[in-house]
């Protein structure tokens, strides 16, 4: 005869036995799901080009180095106009004009070209017209 004690352990592994083989059921339905709806097609990485990576990248760093130096030449007009009020601040040097002209038409050229580059390597996937001339 059973004791109580004893019936609730059998009970126990009895539902132990049960909830494991219905864990197993569910792994392998899961398992087969994955092998139906998985297909390498829709598992596809990212199909950005590198070269547009690399021109955004360009493109950040340009923009930190223009806005950095704006700021900095903004701060030191500010200190120069404090420390001399009465007197006008001198003009810029024709070579740091001619300097700075020269960075920004380069930089956009720069981006202009990587823009276009982008865009018919887009193009050419999507079979879209281009926009170079």
């Amino acid at each position: 005869m059973t004791t109580p004690e004893n019936q609730e352990e059998l009970l126990r592994r009895k539902a132990d036995q049960v909830r494991n083989r219905l864990l197993d059921v569910v792994d392998e339905l899961d398992r087969r799901r994955h092998e139906l709806t998985d297909h390498p097609a829709d598992l596809v990485v990212s199909r950005i080009p590198q070269k547009v990576w690399i021109g955004a990248a360009v493109a950040g760093a340009l923009l930190v180095v223009s806005v950095t130096g704006a700021t900095i030449a903004a701060v030191r007009r500010k200190n120069k106009r404090v420390l001399y009020i009465k007197r006008a601040p001198p003009p810029p040097s024709f070579a740091g004009d001619v300097v700075s002209r020269a960075g920004r038409a380069l930089a956009t050229m720069l981006l202009v070209q990587l823009g276009k580059r982008a865009f018919d390597e887009v193009a050419a996937r999507t079979r879209l017209t281009s926009i170079r001339r």
